[in-house]
């Protein structure tokens, strides 16, 4: 049996890192759960468009901006 549960989409999430979950079908989880309980899971298609994301962030893009 494995170790968790899910896949559940973050409804409403809190400023002290609580959230509020829903399952795939809809249905609201009664109730919330905190940030450090729950693994992030990406498609491969949202993997690839979360990674190239964070490296235009630090600016390690494909046109990096630098400051002046």
């Amino acid at each position: 049996m494995p170790n968790w549960e899910g896949p559940y989409v973050v409804k409403k999430a809190f400023s002290r890192g609580a959230l509020i979950l829903i399952e795939m079908d809809g249905k609201t989880l009664p109730n919330p759960v905190n940030l450090n309980s729950v693994q992030k899971y990406f498609t491969r298609r949202n993997k690839k468009k979360n990674e190239k994301m964070k490296s235009k962030r630090r600016g390690q893009g494909k046109n990096p901006q630098r400051a002046p």
